[in-house]
């Protein structure tokens, strides 16, 4: 950066005043042109290398770009110039917990809480944090691979692979066994203990098997997700960057979802046809910084500390998925015995929808794939 700023002095060429530069990398950031973005901050940052917003709209756009180990120099450089700067101590810590890192990660979200205690998202990033901790601290010093009970479980035939472990990350049953079971196995315990947290946050209760989710009008089952979703209007209670209500009569096939597509860079319209799908109670659109970009919620969830928590689950899918040897991440259920939230990666983003118990996987699916592929098609280069 010192030699740009030399090269800058040399050449004498003349500067736009690094707020103008900085409005116009946000009016691009929020149009989702990310590169053009980190370009002009950087340009901005060349000028004034302690400026605070400078930095924090830097580590932002790397997030985005998934360029983690630069989001770290540039939050680090935040807190250089502004110890308790509250979105860099975030931002910081979720690159701890991605790294597992996990007791440097707490230690930065209580840094933010002790000075912001109505913090929503670091109080939840803390709850998964926690919970990371105590997995490893009470994690078994034997296990067991299980391989003499693995023809009671009666597996699929077309099935390659099965893992059953405890909450602490034991083995139960592995089939195959192998020397990266161990580090599959840790891997698949922290992906829980980030979606507990967030089916949690959205209301549907924990984790759960899809086995365990009742049937439609099985005596005694729970209903409690036809919730009326919160409303969007002008003052207090509104949700941040809400889209219109969609009316709970006015469903749609998941076929009609994928061949009338919203434009794909309109994310609040895309997230609004998503939400016509059979048994769909509400969803978000959240940045891979866990900034909320569009939200229709039931009324008792909160968009910040859920948006927060389905952009570590996203990332987690990202780099685990592979290392898990099931590829890339396009999308993912998790189920609860109250309902399930569907997830889809997009450059810009993830989709998050939350179902009733009722909501069918399969047209879930379409549908989102089909939004998926719009929003693909409409931001491609």
């Amino acid at each position: 950066m010192l030699f740009a700023r030399i090269w800058h002095l040399v050449r004498g060429t003349k500067r736009q005043p690094t707020s103008a530069l900085m409005l116009r990398a946000q009016r691009l950031r929020d149009e989702g042109r990310y590169r053009r973005a980190a370009g002009l901050v950087d340009e901005a940052l060349v000028h004034d290398p302690k400026s605070v917003v400078g930095h924090l709209l830097a580590a932002s756009l790397h997030m985005v770009l998934r360029e983690t180990g630069q989001a770290r120099t540039s939050f680090e450089r935040v807190l250089a110039l502004e110890p308790t700067q509250p979105r860099a101590l975030l931002g910081l810590a979720r690159v701890e917990l991605e790294d597992g890192e996990t007791s440097a990660c707490c230690a930065l979200l209580n840094r933010a809480l002790a000075r912001y205690p109505d913090f929503p998202e670091a109080r939840a990033l803390l709850e998964v944090a926690r919970g990371l901790l105590i997995t490893a601290d009470t994690k078994r010093d034997t296990t067991s691979n299980g391989t003499a009970h693995a023809d009671r479980l009666r597996l699929p035939a077309e099935s390659r692979e099965a893992l059953f472990m405890r909450a602490d990350a034991t083995v139960i049953v592995a089939e195959p066994h192998g020397p990266r079971t161990d580090a599959v196995t840790a891997r698949a315990v922290k992906l829980a203990t980030v979606a507990t947290a967030m089916l949690g946050r959205a209301g549907l209760g924990p984790l759960r098997g899809r086995d365990d989710v009742p049937a439609q009008g099985r005596r005694g089952a729970a209903d409690p997700v036809l919730r009326p979703r919160r409303e969007v209007h002008d003052g207090a209670g509104a949700p941040r960057a809400g889209v219109a209500q969609v009316p709970l009569g006015a469903r749609m096939s998941a076929t009609a979802v994928a061949t009338r597509p919203a434009d794909g860079r309109d994310l609040r319209a895309v997230l609004a046809e998503l939400l016509k799908l059979e048994h769909i109670i509400g969803g978000l659109v959240v940045a891979p910084d866990g900034l909320v970009i569009a939200a229709n919620l039931p009324r008792e969830v909160q968009a910040e500390p859920l948006s927060a928590l389905a952009a570590a689950l996203g990332r987690e899918l990202e780099l685990r998925g592979p290392r898990l040897r099931r590829g890339t991440f396009p999308t993912a259920q998790f189920a609860s015995v109250s309902g399930s939230a569907f997830l889809g990666s997009t450059p810009v983003g993830y989709i998050v929808l939350l179902g009733e118990p009722r909501a069918d996987w399969d047209s879930v699916r379409s549908g989102l794939r089909g939004a998926l592929g719009t929003v693909y098609r409409a931001w491609a280069g």
